[in-house]
């Protein structure tokens, strides 16, 4: 970021993709059914769901872009 100036990235869900999103643990502890309206969720599909498994993740890591057209970038303003 520091590199090509950036100050700012913010994933950004691309208008064609449901509003659909699950919780991001998928437990049913009473604890976290109770606070499930403030905890973390996440998307129905790649690259907005966690998969939890560092082997199919590791192709994405290694070879994928950062630029995959879900971020915005924003760069520094007056430099």
């Amino acid at each position: 970021m520091a590199r090509h100036d950036i100050d700012v990235t913010t994933p950004t869900m691309p208008p064609d993709l449901p509003a659909v999103d699950e919780p991001l643990l998928s437990l049913t502890s009473g604890y976290v059914r109770r606070a499930a309206a403030i905890l973390p969720r996440q998307g129905a599909r790649h690259p907005w769901k966690m998969r939890n498994n560092y082997l199919t993740d590791l192709p994405v890591i290694r070879l994928g872009r950062i630029d995959d057209g879900h971020m915005r970038f924003i760069r520094k303003a007056g430099v």
